[in-house]
């Protein structure tokens, strides 16, 4: 009877859930430093790599990291994902000169494959999210041979995705500030939020200085998961 009585305590004590405490102590131990400094070089990569095609010139940075505790499921198995952290950044440029003489740098760049391709590896045509398909955009003034206009021409595959200011075409697209970093509500497990240069209003200098601001849009997945 004893020794029953041990061993259920050895599994109760297995199944405990972390408290909230202990996860934030999780994501900012060791383990969790190093997979976070991994996948920040992996988005300042991506952005520095734009930064180097000719035509965008840097405005602003805003890079967000949260660890999200997860709601308990009980009739889940001990395999639930308990804490999850990732980041998402932004990062908007100004462009000198016309938008179609960057598209094609944007990608030999090769930040990654923009959009569907055809069997030889080409960019399929009138396939939204591809760089072709933003070209012809342009090139038609954002209008089908029919006259119906076209969807958005934003690039978008792999949690990214670039979007550029369209002022004068027949969907307007107008790149907006980056919400400012806020200070972290209480309680909450992990967040680190900065924006380089800080201060409003750099989206809207850039447009005046350049007239077109284009932006690109990382979301990474989770870089981080406690589980139960």
């Amino acid at each position: 009877m004893v020794l029953a009585a041990v061993l259920a305590g050895a599994v109760a004590g297995c199944d405990r859930v972390p408290a909230g405490d202990e996860l934030a102590q999780k994501a900012r131990a060791p383990q969790a430093q190093s997979q976070r400094a991994t996948e920040e070089a992996r988005i300042r990569d991506l952005i520095d790599r734009l930064s180097r095609v000719e035509g965008p010139e840097p405005v602003v940075t805003l890079l967000d990291d949260t660890c999200e505790r997860r709601s308990e499921n009980l009739l889940e198995s001990r395999t639930q994902v308990l804490l999850t952290c990732r980041m998402h950044a932004i990062a908007d440029f100004g462009v000198r000169g016309d938008i179609t003489s960057v598209l094609p740098g944007i990608r030999a760049a090769g930040l990654t494959r923009w959009g569907p391709v055809d069997g030889n590896g080409q960019d399929g045509p009138y396939a939204t999210g591809t760089v072709r398909y933003a070209m012809e955009y342009h090139r038609t003034c954002g209008r089908y041979p029919d006259g119906r206009p076209m969807p958005s021409p934003r690039l978008a595959a792999d949690g990214l995705a670039i979007d550029w200011d369209r002022l004068d075409l027949p969907l307007v697209n107008r790149i907006e500030e980056p919400t400012p970093c806020l200070s972290p509500s209480g309680g909450g497990t992990y967040h680190r939020c900065s924006q380089v240069p800080e201060g409003a209003g750099k989206v809207t200098e850039a447009r005046a200085r350049y007239g077109t601001v284009l932006e690109l849009t990382a979301d990474g997945l989770d870089y981080f998961t406690v589980k139960r």
